[in-house]
């Protein structure tokens, strides 16, 4: 072996492989911006329009090579809902709580992506006007998830 493919070597051991767009990839929850179809910022997660939202707008994207990724180190108060909602749609997801997974307003806290390219323009959540329907109920308590019969 030549000393330049040692050092590879001894380096791709110490560090890992290397990556393409690594500060794209620690924004984007390990993916890149060309394969995100929609984003969901941790800010948008906890609002009431959220979810009403991504029931109209999430099961157009169902497809398979789409999947979602979900921001690991949010409450699971904010993320359960949404998880349930890709369990409906048959939508595989992913928890990321790694490094790349950030608790800043901005950060995304759901992204929905795809195994290639598709290079949308706009990939945010659309949110509407919050209804009667839609607004959120009071809170049972500790136990409130519980149904009682």
């Amino acid at each position: 072996m030549s000393d330049d493919q040692m050092q590879d070597h001894l380096n791709n051991a110490m560090y890992g492989p290397r990556q393409t767009n690594p500060d794209e990839r620690r924004h984007y929850l390990g993916s890149l911006r060309e394969r995100v179809l929609l984003r969901v910022d941790n800010s948008n997660m906890a609002q009431a329009t959220t979810l009403p939202a991504l029931r109209t707008q999430l099961p157009p994207l169902v497809g398979e090579d789409h999947h979602a990724l979900i921001n690991g180190k949010l409450d699971v108060t904010v993320t359960g809902p949404v998880m349930k909602l890709l369990g409906d749609i048959d939508m595989p997801l992913t928890m990321v709580n790694d490094a790349t997974a950030q608790t800043a307003d901005d950060a995304p806290g759901l992204l929905v992506v795809s195994d290639h390219a598709v290079n949308r323009d706009d990939i945010s959540l659309h949110l509407t006007a919050t209804t009667n329907a839609d607004a959120p109920q009071k809170k049972k308590g500790l136990f409130g998830f519980l149904h009682l019969r």
